[in-house]
């Protein structure tokens, strides 16, 4: 999946992941939004002094045999660079339930909140529950750029 120059690398699959197609995936998150179903998380990464954090929303679907997120905004402490790298991924129930983002190479690094946005979908039948990830790789720190990253399980609330 491609969005523009700054996307994704590698193609995290198919219009159609965990059994939703990109429609329903809409019609599945105004339905979990009015119902307020939806939950967002912050998950956070660190490097020596500098931190990285993006905000996620999620919600689950088919019964909670499926879960889809977005990621909506992210904020990195200041380091006078803005080609911080961010990665997003949901983890599902085994090696075919994974996506995998580049949400973009050009993150500032202003310590302010930005918007960010790409997701999607992933399945978790029979388990109910599965895992969003961050790798954020810090611009202009040293050589190699650093990279740090975190999971969190999320799990049905049925």
């Amino acid at each position: 999946m491609s969005k523009g120059d700054d996307k994704s690398e590698s193609d995290p699959g198919s219009s159609q992941r965990g059994g939703i197609s990109p429609d329903d995936a809409i019609e599945a998150y105004k339905e979990a939004k009015l119902a307020g179903r939806t939950e967002m998380k912050t998950l956070t990464v660190m490097y020596d002094n500098y931190k990285a954090e993006l905000t996620v929303e999620y919600w689950w679907v088919f019964e909670c045999g499926a879960f889809s997120a977005q990621a909506r905004q992210y904020r990195v402490t200041p380091n006078g660079s803005k080609s911080g790298i961010i990665r997003f991924l949901m983890l599902g129930k085994g090696p075919e339930e994974v996506w995998d983002e580049k949400l973009t190479s050009t993150a500032w690094q202003d310590g302010a909140w930005h918007d960010v946005e790409g997701g999607g979908a992933v399945g978790v039948y029979p388990t109910k529950k599965g895992k969003l990830g961050f790798k954020y790789t810090f611009g202009g720190v040293n050589a190699p750029n650093p990279s740090a990253y975190t999971e969190v399980e999320v799990v049905c609330p049925d």
